[in-house]
């Protein structure tokens, strides 16, 4: 009994072994029956499928994906792949698309403010003196002749030219049309407009010269001969006016100037001065400063035009006309403080 049972314990043993070892074969067999069905899959298969898709959809794919792993497998297995466009390249497309689709916003513009650039005043030094007004040669309204003080000044060497006007105002009154010639048709009104501009523009505080002022300077200042007009006893060298002028205005500063170097203050055209109008001197101030006693509306202009005789051309000479008048004839110089 005892033999029999050690023979089938054996027995059992026995069988029990052969079972494993079976079962490891099988295993091993198992897993190169795989591998070799692996292998004999069609290397193309992969490859067909990525070449029947469109390039676009490819390119989608990859670009969805920053991960490196997306071809690892194919190349494990021995399949050709198709490169994946750089990241750099994808990123520069999709940030050229963004710029073009981004609408532009234009830069707010930044103006500095500078001062109006226009044609040159040129002013000439007046310094003072004492003078004898008036006339005792003309009408009543240029009597009597009275002793007037004047202060130093500065007084345009020219009349205000068409240029300069159109440059302080945007327009031209004239009806002589040309930069240099004087502005004209210009009312004492209107000019306070003129003046009021130019000031703000250069800062400084030109004005119309008062009547005292005019004729000084017209006389030549302290340099003065005692001519009939400013700056010749000959009218010709001196004005255009009735005699040469062929009805019309002409370039300022064309004719000779007087002592002080200042030119057409006789012909051309008149010129409005600040003060008001008086009938004679008698109440008049003798120190050179504005006369404005009288509450007429009209203003004094002096000097003659293209269009004046010889007597109107005269320095002593007197005209007027209400603040609101303006003519062909009639313009305008400046003067200023020292």
């Amino acid at each position: 009994m005892n033999k029999n049972s050690e023979v089938k314990e054996e027995g059992e043993s026995f069988d029990f072994k052969k079972l494993i070892i079976l079962l490891i074969f099988l295993l091993v067999g198992f897993g190169v029956w795989k591998l070799w069905e692996v292998n004999q899959t069609p290397a193309n298969t992969d490859l067909l499928t990525f070449e029947n898709q469109d390039s676009e959809s490819i390119q989608h794919v990859d670009s969805t994906s920053d991960s490196k792993e997306d071809t690892v497998p194919l190349v494990e297995k021995g399949i050709p792949t198709i490169e994946k466009p750089k990241k750099e390249v994808l990123e520069s497309k999709k940030n050229t698309k963004e710029v073009e689709s981004e609408p532009k916003i234009s830069k707010p513009v930044i103006v500095k403010k500078t001062k109006a650039i226009f044609p040159k005043i040129e002013m000439v030094n007046v310094q003072g003196g004492v003078f004898q007004m008036g006339s005792n040669k003309g009408g009543r309204d240029e009597k009597p002749i009275h002793t007037v003080t004047v202060s130093d000044f500065k007084i345009g060497k020219y009349e205000i030219t068409q240029k300069i006007w159109k440059a302080v105002m945007g327009t031209n009154p004239s009806y002589f049309k040309g930069d240099s010639l004087p502005v004209e048709q210009v009312s004492w009104n209107k000019i306070q407009e003129f003046l009021k501009k130019l000031n703000t523009l250069t800062g400084k505080k030109y004005r119309l010269p008062t009547e005292a002022e005019w004729e000084f300077a017209a006389f030549g200042g302290n340099k003065g001969r005692n001519y009939r007009y400013s700056g010749s006893n000959i009218l010709k060298n001196v004005a255009w006016n009735a005699t040469n002028s062929d009805s019309k205005t002409y370039d300022v500063g064309t004719k000779k100037p007087n002592e002080l170097g200042v030119c057409d203050m006789s012909g051309n055209v008149w010129e409005w001065c600040q003060d008001t109008w008086s009938d004679n001197y008698k109440e008049t101030p003798t120190d050179g400063t504005v006369s404005l006693k009288n509450t007429s509306l009209k203003r004094i202009f002096r000097g003659g035009s293209w269009f004046s005789y010889p007597i109107d051309c005269r320095i002593a000479k007197r005209n007027c006309n209400k603040d609101t008048y303006s003519m062909n004839y009639l313009g305008f110089r400046v003067a200023l403080a020292p």
